[in-house]
């Protein structure tokens, strides 16, 4: 047997039994180069074996049947609204804005509108793979929407096309949704095409926006795609800790609160400020 084809035989085996393998971890156990390494992990990945993670490796499995975006917008809606409501306001004239297909950037589109229609900003352009973003801000403003295979219960396009697609253009903004994020692993998803297209929006913006309510903060996912170095703001909810707050802006990144509805404003020191 080709030593490659057992160094693909000794990941797979590790991933059998560990969810997560970080590049050190396989330069040690297999006592080879970090650039041998990543040209296994490139051809397992060819393969359809694993999916490459921010720093690490994964097995690939097919989750998108557990994901239906209807469900899925529903959870946490008061803090979505609360993130939407004040990440809209963040949108410029003539700014050309990535958005994914998540619930939270879907909630923010839905106060672009407003602000589109009351002519509260103008000339910005949209590049996507949301068919509900795409169907909310299509006569409003221009929008470019990513080709590739459709899903319906996504309500998105994904695949090796989006990904293509997207290498054409540079945002001033991106603004992208995160199933979890931790310090150590970063942003993280259920789904690994999602990751490769939110991945891409992160390399190709001048400035990256998380949307995330503080449920998701030190919860982990399935696929990394991105350091939280990858990051310059993040907006969330007032409902999150002090300590959480404290521990994310170490590493120099602007936490801006939105008070949820109902709920008295964060301690005044923390509401939206930076480190």
């Amino acid at each position: 047997m080709k030593r490659i084809d057992q160094r693909k035989n000794d990941i797979l085996k590790m991933l059998s039994t560990k969810e997560n393998l970080r590049i050190e971890e396989l330069v040690g156990t297999l006592n080879v180069s970090e650039a041998t390494v990543r040209r296994t992990l490139s051809e397992l990945e060819k393969d359809g074996k694993v999916i490459r993670t921010h720093g690490g490796v994964q097995l690939f499995t097919r989750r998108s049947h557990d994901y239906l975006f209807d469900n899925k917008f529903s959870k946490n809606l008061e803090q979505k609204r609360a993130i939407g409501l004040h990440a809209s306001k963040m949108v410029n004239s003539n700014e050309v804005i990535f958005l994914d297909s998540g619930t939270t950037v879907y909630v923010m589109a839905e106060y672009l509108t407003r602000r589109l229609e009351a002519e509260q900003i103008r000339g910005i352009r949209v590049v996507t793979n949301s068919i509900a973003i795409a169907e909310n801000l299509g006569t409003l403003c221009e929008v470019i929407i990513l080709g590739g295979r459709v899903r319906p219960r996504r309500r998105d396009i994904s695949g090796p096309i989006v990904e293509k697609n997207i290498q054409m253009f540079r945002a001033n903004k991106a603004f992208i949704g995160t199933d979890g994020i931790t310090i150590r692993d970063g942003l993280m998803t259920t789904d690994e095409y999602t990751s490769k297209i939110d991945e891409e929006m992160t390399n190709r913006s001048d400035q990256v926006i998380l949307l995330a309510d503080s449920s998701k903060f030190n919860t982990p996912s399935f696929v990394s795609y991105a350091g939280i170095e990858s990051i310059d703001i993040i907006v969330t909810d007032s409902r999150i800790k002090n300590e959480v707050i404290r521990a994310y802006q170490k590493f120099n990144i602007q936490i801006l609160l939105a008070p949820v509805e109902d709920e008295p404003p964060h301690n005044d020191e923390n509401n939206i400020h930076s480190s």
